[in-house]
């Protein structure tokens, strides 16, 4: 032990968000070497060797082949599947001394689908199942919690090539049981939840979480049987249908001067004509609908209708005021044993709320819009604040946010107001 390379640290790195960053480096495991980047130490290196080591050998056991891809590619197989541009700022794009382009590799399938194509021409060939342990790079706008959000990471992507569905099928329980074996030897928890397929498409998706209270993703779980997935793919049943029979009909009514929901309630109980016949009217009584349009790039317009119950008032006002930003980015899937390949436009989603001493209203405007139907992956939400506005601030701050929800606080000026806080948000 005298000889072995290793300082400990008496105290927390400032950087260190979370507990396991924080032992890591105090422990003398890894050193920060730049943002999202780490230097894996003698004690460290052991550890991630033996990791590596039982991943391998439950892979192996399945009778999986590895292979080894280099980290540095070509632009022409991204270009070709279109995530070249997909990928926006999270890939790692540089040019050699001739002017190609290359990229530092977020993720290997293209590279795996012609390494198959171009060694393999007939279905006799099949099944194959090939994989790899190698480093990944994406250019993350915020590195955090240490080894968990890095800009070079390591993964184990494997890859099976089928003949029919229930070659496929096979494969998949093939690997279903080396994961658990996998965790399991590891001494993890685990839950296997059902899953969002994500771009890549594909029949059926699940996920291997841990639970922990630092991670960015979110699972529900019955507690009466087996059944758990990803909030993005829960499925409910749909509630017993209202009967509608016997109510009045539809009517419009002229509500002058009413700039609140509370001052349409007001005057709802006000005016004897629309008394309610055996209480009075209450927020909870009113239905807001918003109506979106969203311009695609061709010129054509979407009609996006929201209607929000006014125990999400809050919402439905935010997304009023809110800039709702939608980008088609076309995509293209990725060759299949079957070579047959589609087309499908991608909408990104952007939701600025903006808060000014609204602490109270936090939680559950976080929660509905973490519920909002539509994939985490192209959702983006900033809550905005002004710098004055501490109550506020500390009460988002309190709370653990989901995963792509933002805090974006205002610099002092004037006016100040929300749309002005809105404009320097969106202009960051």
């Amino acid at each position: 032990m005298s000889t072995l390379f290793l300082r400990t640290l008496r105290e927390d790195p400032a950087d260190a968000e979370v507990a396991s960053h924080r032992l890591l480096v105090r422990g003398g495991y890894i050193r920060r070497a730049a943002p999202g980047g780490f230097t894996w130490l003698p004690l460290g290196w052991i550890v991630y060797r033996n990791v590596e080591r039982i991943i391998r050998e439950e892979m192996d056991r399945e009778g999986f082949q590895e292979v080894h891809f280099p980290a540095l590619l070509p632009k022409d197989p991204y270009e070709a599947s279109g995530r070249w541009a997909d990928y926006g700022d999270n890939l790692f794009r540089l040019q050699d001394r001739k002017g190609a382009d290359f990229l530092l590799a977020p993720t290997h399938e293209e590279m795996f689908t012609l390494l198959v194509k171009d060694l393999y021409s007939s279905y006799k060939d099949l099944p194959l199942v090939i994989y790899q342990i190698q480093t990944k790079f994406r250019d993350e706008a915020r590195p955090r919690a240490g080894l968990l959000r890095g800009r070079e990471f390591v993964m184990k992507d494997s890859y099976s090539f089928d003949i029919d569905d229930e070659g496929l099928q096979a494969s998949y329980d093939k690997h279903r049981v080396a994961y658990q074996r996998t965790f399991d030897r590891l001494g993890l928890p685990y839950v296997i939840v059902s899953a969002m397929s994500g771009a890549m498409g594909g029949s059926a998706s699940e996920e291997f979480l841990v639970p922990l209270a630092v991670g960015e993703d979110t699972y529900v779980r019955c507690s009466a049987c087996d059944y758990a997935a990803n909030t993005e793919a829960v499925q409910v049943q749909p509630p017993a249908p209202i009967a509608f029979d016997g109510l009045p009909a539809a009517a419009v009514m002229d509500t002058p001067d009413t700039p609140t929901i509370q001052t349409l309630v007001d005057l709802f109980n006000a005016r004897p004509e629309l008394r309610h016949p055996d209480r009075e009217w209450t927020a909870a009584d009113t239905l807001k609908n918003l109506v979106v349009k969203l311009r695609n790039p061709d010129g054509t317009s979407t009609a996006l209708a929201i209607g929000v119950f006014l125990t999400l008032v809050y919402l439905a006002i935010i997304l009023f005021r809110a800039a709702l930003l939608s980008e088609f980015r076309g995509s293209k899937a990725l060759p299949t044993t079957d070579n047959s390949a589609s087309e499908a436009p991608q909408k990104r989603y952007v939701i600025l709320a903006a808060l000014y001493h609204e602490a109270g209203m936090v939680p559950e405007l976080v929660a509905a819009l973490d519920r909002l139907q539509w994939p985490a992956a192209l959702k983006r939400v900033h809550l905005v604040c002004e710098a004055d506005d501490a109550e506020t601030i500390a009460a988002i701050r309190a709370i653990r946010l989901p995963a792509r929800f933002h805090l974006f606080i205002a610099p002092p000026g004037r006016p100040r107001t929300k749309p002005r806080a809105l404009n320097l948000c969106l202009a960051q």
